[in-house]
């Protein structure tokens, strides 16, 4: 069982209306003395509550998880918002003017995904061309092409000493179909090479020169997740006839804060019991933009869980 509780961008504070917590608001809930569900409070251990679930609050309902007890947690984990990279390679033509015509294949091949996608273009030079004019013409010439791979960034830099660079696409980059991509941070090699020999003109190929960073918490990424976890979250598992698709609560704008709380359900250590799956994995999605809010999650979830064993999460 895997699910997402996600903030919208603009975090909100905790409050109830009715039983319904406000929409965007995400809390941690136990029951107290008496049976009633009632915020976990900073400060709470096992011994005061020794279940707890958490809460999603929309316009309509409370989303909520199972409940979890707090000695059957394996994992609390978390991971701040880092923005992902993307990687980028450079070719250049240097040493002396060409003395022969020929021309030049630029090659790509996409890494990050099996099987390996290949694309390339190819540049004629004249005989007699300054090194400097071969550049230019290779980086004009890929910006001119009508079938870049969305994976790969349209537009590519030529540098004052001529290196043209060329960029592979991360999320949110508009490809030149007009697609945005939302993949993660593409790694990709460039190779260039002679197809037909000219002479006197050095060409030079470098990959990696900026590595990609898949990052943590991007929005696209929190919403490739919340969507794949629809079932679970928003009990949306018959797509065929109830076609009616949740409204995601992750916004691809949004930066979050990923928070992960592992537990099983009968209190023993395995993942599996006979074949069926015997884990609760939590996901929690707070926009790193409001520290309070942060804060106030951390603050009652970190003493809670320190009472289970675990060292505290500040993110």
């Amino acid at each position: 069982m895997r699910q997402l509780l996600v903030s919208p961008e603009t975090p909100v504070a905790v409050s109830y209306t009715n039983g319904l917590l406000a929409n965007g608001a995400i809390d941690i809930q136990k029951k107290d003395s008496n049976g009633e569900v009632t915020s976990l409070a900073p400060g709470d251990t096992i011994a005061d509550a020794p279940e707890i679930r958490f809460v999603q609050g929309t316009a309509a309902e409370n989303i909520v998880s199972p409940w979890i007890a707090g000695r059957n947690v394996m994992v609390f984990d978390g991971k701040s918002y880092n923005a992902p990279v993307a990687s980028t390679g450079t070719v250049s033509a240097s040493n002396n003017n060409s003395t022969s015509a020929g021309t030049v294949e630029i090659k790509f091949i996409r890494k990050d995904r099996q099987p390996q996608e290949f694309f390339s273009y190819s540049v004629d030079i004249a005989s007699g061309l300054a090194y400097a004019d071969q550049d230019d013409l290779i980086h004009d010439q890929f910006e001119a092409l009508t079938n870049i791979p969305d994976w790969l960034n349209p537009l590519a830099v030529i540098s004052a000493t001529g290196t043209v660079t060329y960029t592979g696409a991360k999320n949110g980059d508009v490809a030149q179909s007009g697609a945005i991509w939302d993949e993660g941070s593409v790694v990709f090699d460039v190779i260039i090479n002679e197809t037909a020999a000219i002479g006197g003109t050095i060409y030079t190929d470098a990959s990696d020169v900026v590595d990609a960073v898949m990052g943590s918490g991007d929005g696209y990424d929190v919403k490739k997740l919340e969507d794949s976890l629809m079932g679970s979250t928003y009990g949306y598992y018959n797509r065929l006839k109830l076609p009616n698709t949740p409204a995601n609560k992750a916004a691809v704008a949004g930066n979050y804060d990923m928070y992960t709380i592992v537990a099983t359900k009968d209190g023993s250590t395995s993942p599996q019991i006979k074949g069926v799956d015997n884990l609760m994995e939590i996901y929690v999605a707070i926009d790193e933009a409001t520290a309070t809010i942060t804060s106030a999650f951390e603050g009652a979830l970190n003493p809670y869980l320190y009472s289970a064993g675990y060292g505290n999460v500040n993110l």
